[in-house]
């Protein structure tokens, strides 16, 4: 009888160590994770961690619409490849069964052997990143510049209903009021370096002129962009609509100094994201419905956007009523963004409604 033959078993590798979580708030710098046949858990996105932006399904939030160009990278680990196992030779129905293992790649491609069934390191968490689309509110990429940056944005230049603009001399007409279905919602706040972006749940609207968009996120802007008879507000809050055709609708609400606090502006004030270029998402509601004015005088005019690609086609509609924030409120996000409004556009002969 032949000898029976017996296949040498690896050494066992020693299982790499997992760092401990030394940062509870902001957890940038974990350890990157080994390629492993075996499949490491899908890691749990820390609260505060700034992580890549969730599915819908998962995290009910209005995605960033396309027509805005903010667009989001996601600057994540490379994806783990299963690791490629020798091929196996038939083995001698004689010989002993060895221990099952699995291997790992290692630098040169040669495999290491691992056991099976070791507890693979935990997989780095991805950060989201908001992608620096050559565009700013001052110097070479400023306001004055953007139609010259891309091609597709020629309309910032070129455009000859650009937003945001000077109302006076309006037409004083009955308008019908704006109808808000606004509620509490959870939101996920972002700086994009350029901004402060909201976004938030689904299924929230406005409906104007018998129309209903859908509310998508909210932007913050100091000074305000529009001007009223040719005077700025110190703050607006512009909330972003598409209806169900693709038709977009802004509406903006004007910010005063005053000696309160507005209260839906410290909520996101106190959950900034650490860092620019990151999103933060507490596990709090915020009240967009307490935020409205409760007058419902507005102006109505078509315009754009207010940022590259300048999309024309925009329907705003801009309160008459002011909010109102501290002084403390405005320093602190003067400390974040000194200026971050585009200068006023030409009228070029558009009609503007206002509520008499």
């Amino acid at each position: 009888m032949a000898a029976t033959s017996r296949l040498p078993t690896p050494a066992a590798m020693p299982i790499p160590s997992i760092r401990p979580n030394l940062a509870g708030l902001v957890e940038k710098d974990m350890t990157s994770p080994a390629k492993s046949e075996i499949a490491p858990p899908p890691p749990k996105a820390s609260e505060e961690t700034p992580t890549a932006e969730l599915p819908m399904a998962e995290l009910p939030m209005a995605e960033l619409p396309m027509a805005e160009t903010h667009r989001v990278a996601e600057k994540a680990a490379p994806a783990t490849k299963p690791a490629q196992s020798p091929k196996a030779t038939p083995r001698p129905q004689s010989a002993a069964p060895s221990r099952a293992t699995s291997t790992r790649e290692r630098k040169g491609g040669k495999p290491m052997p691992v056991k099976a069934g070791a507890k693979a390191p935990p997989a780095q968490k991805p950060v989201l990143q908001i992608a620096d689309e050559g565009w700013s509110y001052s110097g070479d990429t400023g306001p004055d510049h953007w139609g010259g940056l891309r091609p597709e944005w020629k309309l910032c230049s070129e455009g000859k209903r650009q937003s945001p603009i000077n109302l006076q001399n309006g037409v004083a007409v009955d308008l019908e009021p704006v109808k808000f279905d606004y509620r509490p919602t959870r939101f996920r706040i972002t700086d994009t370096g350029k901004m402060l972006r909201v976004n938030v749940d689904v299924g929230m609207s406005v409906e104007v002129r018998g129309k209903r968009y859908e509310l998508e996120y909210v932007t913050l802007h100091r000074p305000s962009q529009e001007r009223v008879g040719g005077g700025a507000s110190d703050m607006v809050v512009h909330f972003h609509h598409r209806s169900a055709d693709g038709e977009l609708a802004n509406v903006g609400v004007l910010m005063e100094r005053g000696e309160q606090d507005n209260p839906m502006l410290q909520v996101l004030l106190n959950n900034l994201p650490l860092e620019k270029g990151s999103t933060y998402m507490p596990d709090l509601t915020i009240d967009l419905a307490a935020f409205m004015p409760t007058r419902p005088e507005h102006y109505l005019y078509l315009g754009s956007l207010t940022t590259p690609p300048c999309t024309e086609g925009v329907l705003w509609v801009v309160m008459k009523q002011s909010g109102e924030l501290s002084q403390n409120q405005l320093d602190i996000f003067n400390r974040l963004y000194p200026r971050n409004s585009r200068p006023i556009q030409p009228t070029n002969g558009r009609l503007v409604l206002e509520s008499r």
